[in-house]
């Protein structure tokens, strides 16, 4: 009957053979990873087609409109797509509960095995096909992050005469390569290096930069985060921030 049938061979265990629902939970397992990652990946694109980044702009076809807002585009493929994932994912916990309190023989109640099954098939058909209809119609604005790059490092100049740029000694950067460096050989911590000797390193490091790596000065901060913490106001206006202890 084997041969008939096609089979590669026979099994030895057919209660293994009437009760086995594994085929069945690899695939709803492996849509739900796919699920996954296809929700995250919607949850970045929401993010970055929002008014705040606007890195990429999503087409009309996969957007809707706003009653309140007609300028706005919501991007409900996205949003269902990340919303499709819950489904996905209940599938596969309901099949589970289905499978884990049975015993190794066939069972009338395996035949809920189908509903998860061909809703999860269902739903990642649906995801993917509205994903490919996303991508192919999003319009990307390369400049945006480009130029939001270049300002990454900005600081207001009365800010300067005081604190370094961040991007300064920031991890990484060869400067602060090789201000670790000289630690290390030196042997030296933070707290005793001297404002002359860091200038070598960032000649925006002012005298009351040394103040920052002292533990009592770290210790006010946190004790006291308002005090030495510059308002938003005083950042607009640009007026630099309170020295550090």
């Amino acid at each position: 009957m084997a041969q008939d049938l096609g089979f590669a061979a026979i099994t030895r265990n057919s209660m293994d053979v009437s009760a086995d629902r594994d085929f069945v939970l690899d695939f709803v397992y492996a849509a739900s990873v796919a699920m996954i990652h296809l929700s995250r990946l919607a949850e970045d694109w929401i993010l970055y087609s929002s008014e705040e980044f606007g890195w990429l702009e999503l087409a009309d076809a996969v957007t809707s409109g706003s009653s309140l807002m007609p300028q706005k585009k919501n991007p409900d493929s996205l949003e269902l797509i990340r919303g499709k994932s819950g489904r996905v994912l209940g599938c596969l916990t309901s099949l589970m509960m289905t499978m884990k309190g049975l015993p190794n023989d066939v069972q009338s109640r395996m035949q809920e095995d189908k509903v998860p099954l061909f809703e999860a098939a269902d739903q990642l058909a649906g995801s993917l096909e509205m994903a490919r209809v996303v991508i192919q119609s999003v319009r990307l604005n390369p400049a945006v992050p480009a130029a939001a790059a270049e300002e990454a490092g900005w600081w207001p100049p009365t800010w300067r005469r005081r604190w370094p740029a961040p991007a300064t000694l920031s991890p990484g950067a060869p400067t602060a390569g090789r201000f670790v460096l000289e630690s290390v050989r030196s042997g030296k911590k933070p707290a005793d290096w001297t404002p002359e000797d860091m200038q070598r390193f960032a000649t925006g490091i002012h005298r009351r930069f040394r103040g920052a790596a002292r533990p009592q000065a770290r210790y006010a901060v946190a004790r006291n985060p308002r005090r030495h913490r510059p308002s938003i106001r005083s950042c607009r206006a640009g007026r630099r921030p309170p020295a550090p202890l």
